[in-house]
């Protein structure tokens, strides 16, 4: 038996993809704000998961840049700084990269917006919607009373507040890119909102 003719030619492949969660993320958000603006009436609930996915994009981050900045106290097996809130993430992280955060500057407070709409989101509870006022006598009460009550959150589910969202949160989430960038020169981090990079080879080899 031949053993060489015998043997199939096969190629062994092999990938490798490194995955940047938070730009997924981020990417996703911003592709549904455009849906939704684009066909605006009948969109809360598009608008509604842009901003859930910018909020966890935001989230996110802080597991992007925290494992750079300290490899050890973020991944050891207690895993101490992976529990802080996400603003306490955000302080730690700035402290550590010497950003001074203006917690009274529109960028804090609509992260910190963000991160309360996130935390409606994920941990989400019944509410009690209450509405009280005097009306004309002559109004319509069936037209009236036909009007909807919405839940707290529901002022932040619109294009103009996500665009701010997009923006201000945006550029507080870049000046942290760049300031990282500067003291990890070796790790490529990419422009902010990078897709993760992959490899991939493949080699022709014998098959018994």
């Amino acid at each position: 038996m031949n053993m060489i003719s015998d043997a199939k030619k096969m190629v062994d492949v092999h990938q490798e993809l490194v995955v940047n969660t938070y730009a997924d993320l981020w990417h996703g958000a911003k592709i549904l704000k455009k849906k939704a603006v684009q066909d605006e009436v009948g969109s809360n609930f598009v608008f509604m998961a842009s901003l859930c996915m910018f909020a966890f994009s935001a989230e996110a981050y802080t597991n992007f840049v925290g494992p750079r900045l300290f490899p050890v106290e973020w991944q050891r097996e207690n895993k101490p700084y992976e529990r802080y809130s996400i603003l306490r993430k955000y302080r730690l992280l700035c402290k550590d990269l010497g950003i001074v955060i203006d917690e009274n500057g529109s960028q804090w407070i609509l992260l910190s917006e963000l991160v309360q709409f996130r935390d409606a989101m994920a941990h989400g509870k019944q509410e009690k919607v209450v509405k009280k006022e005097l009306v004309p006598l002559n109004l319509e009460m069936t037209d009236y009373l036909s009007g909807r009550l919405h839940p707290t959150w529901h002022q932040y589910c619109n294009a103009a507040y996500i665009e701010r969202v997009e923006d201000e949160v945006g550029e507080f989430l870049k000046a942290i890119h760049e300031a990282l960038q500067r003291v990890d020169s070796e790790d490529y981090l990419g422009r902010f909102g990078a897709f993760g990079m992959g490899q991939g080879s493949a080699t022709l080899v014998d098959y018994q």
